[in-house]
């Protein structure tokens, strides 16, 4: 099974709640608690790698990864400096933590956002690139089988422009609300 790239948006109350139980080392499922979700299955990172074409590096690990973590434990402070590495990432999975982006990072990056109208997503796409760059899943086509109520053949470039586009918008619904947008890879 593949993984997929998710974003919840969630208001400041429930942001607190979230927080609360995180750094109670309680697992939260975010999409119980967000206003809306969007989710990209397995094929995130042709368009991670595509937004890396057009936006700054950093912005794109701000969507992608967070600006921000709540964490039970402060993997920074002092006791954690001579554990064993293997220590280290065992505690690091067992522990509940969250990416999020503030709302600061919202408003960069929607600005980023505002000049680009899915084109160069579209323009961008080239499978053969993908695959020379190992993109997961390193067998990258034109077309692919969207199964949805009909077997329907589309392009990639078509499908990750409007990919962006649903981002795009989750962003601006971001700011006209003051929303927080978390940030998953599961």
């Amino acid at each position: 099974m593949g993984m997929s790239f998710n974003m919840h948006l969630c208001d400041k109350k429930t942001f607190e709640e979230i927080k609360e139980k995180t750094l109670k080392n309680i697992q939260i499922d975010l999409g119980k608690y967000s206003i809306k979700s969007y989710f990209l299955e397995k094929i995130y990172c042709g368009l991670e790698f595509l937004f890396k074409k057009i936006f700054p590096e950093n912005i794109v690990k701000i969507i992608f990864y967070g600006s921000d973590i709540i964490s039970s434990i402060d993997f920074k402070s002092q006791q954690f400096k001579n554990l064993p590495q293997e220590k280290t990432i065992d505690l690091y999975i067992s522990t509940s933590q969250l990416s999020y982006i503030n709302h600061d990072f919202i408003k960069e990056i929607y600005k980023q956002f505002l000049g680009e109208d899915g084109d160069s997503i579209y323009n961008g796409f080239n499978e053969n690139e993908l695959n020379e760059n190992k993109i997961h899943p390193e067998n990258w086509e034109k077309t692919f089988i969207l199964w949805n109520d009909k077997e329907e053949k589309i392009l990639f470039s078509e499908y990750f422009k409007e990919e962006y586009l649903k981002i795009k918008t989750l962003y601006k619904e971001a700011i006209e609300n003051g929303y927080l947008i978390f940030v998953e890879i599961k």
